[in-house]
């Protein structure tokens, strides 16, 4: 389960999305401090990874818990919450460490799933549309289609950077011979 942006506030939306390689049932809710549901969403996206996305507009500052309900669950495995702090005002961002940004999880099967959620939410359309783009940086810079948009709180999808393709991108049309 990941929450976005990183250091949540109550000027920026509130956005979490839950990833899981089995197609489980079930429902995500941002409940709010006052215990009231601010959001839910019962639509499983993708497969696999399979995922569920929730987003609050405008969160209250408080703690909120962000809750999967699972269908047909045992009881000990039913519920999967999180507690996510909202401030009244922006945090200061990640902090300087050796490189440009301090690592804080490793690569892994669930980092991988949530990467592939986000993916393909920022390409989701319809299968009779065909969506294109002149560059990579024209979705990214679309807060409808980057669940992860502004996640480091530094206005970085705002910032009108220019995302060029690496080389795995020019190949492939050379190999098929476009």
């Amino acid at each position: 389960m990941l929450a976005s942006p990183m250091a949540p506030w109550k000027g920026a939306p509130l956005r979490v999305v839950f990833a899981a390689e089995k197609p489980l049932q079930g429902e995500l809710s941002l409940i709010a401090p006052n215990g009231n549901i601010a959001a839910a969403s019962g639509v499983r996206h993708g497969g696999p990874p399979y995922f569920w996305f929730a987003e609050v507009a405008s969160p209250a500052p408080g703690t909120w818990q962000a809750m999967l309900v699972r269908n047909n669950a045992s009881a000990d495995c039913k519920t999967v919450t999180r507690e996510i702090v909202v401030q009244r005002k922006p945090g200061a961002g990640p902090r300087a460490g050796k490189g440009v940004w301090p690592a804080k999880n490793d690569w892994n099967r669930e980092t991988e799933n949530l990467y592939s959620a986000w993916i393909e939410t920022l390409f989701e359309a319809p299968l009779e549309e065909a969506p294109s783009w002149k560059a990579m940086h024209e979705v990214l810079r679309d807060p409808s289609r980057n669940i992860l948009f502004n996640h480091l709180g530094l206005r970085e999808d705002q910032k009108g950077l220019v995302i060029q393709p690496d080389c795995a991108d020019r190949v492939a049309p050379a190999l098929s011979g476009a």
